[in-house]
């Protein structure tokens, strides 16, 4: 795999290869992306789930956001108050 490092990259790797810290620039990347996965691994124990963070809408909201709700003109606000519509309701 060939990866682009920006020059700014690059003098990190020197750095610490001119600190004797590691023998080659391969070292210093594999270091790297361990402590990367490190600090990915404990921000995903610690990161809540996005749908606890969101509560999902119900449909009445979404009707209601969308213009759905009220949107029968002439018609009664809530057909459960209208005696006509609910004839009959809960008979067998």
């Amino acid at each position: 795999m060939q990866v682009e490092l920006t020059g700014k990259t690059e003098k990190l790797i020197h750095k610490q290869l001119a600190a004797g810290l590691f023998s080659s620039p391969e070292q210093v990347i594999a270091a790297a992306m361990e402590q990367f996965k490190a600090h990915a691994v404990e921000y995903a124990k610690h990161k809540p789930n996005r749908q606890e963070e969101v509560p999902a809408e119900t449909l009445y909201e979404v009707a209601k956001r969308v213009g759905l709700i009220g949107c029968g003109r002439g018609r009664p606000p809530d057909l459960s108050t209208n005696p006509q519509h609910m004839e009959g309701f809960g008979s067998l």
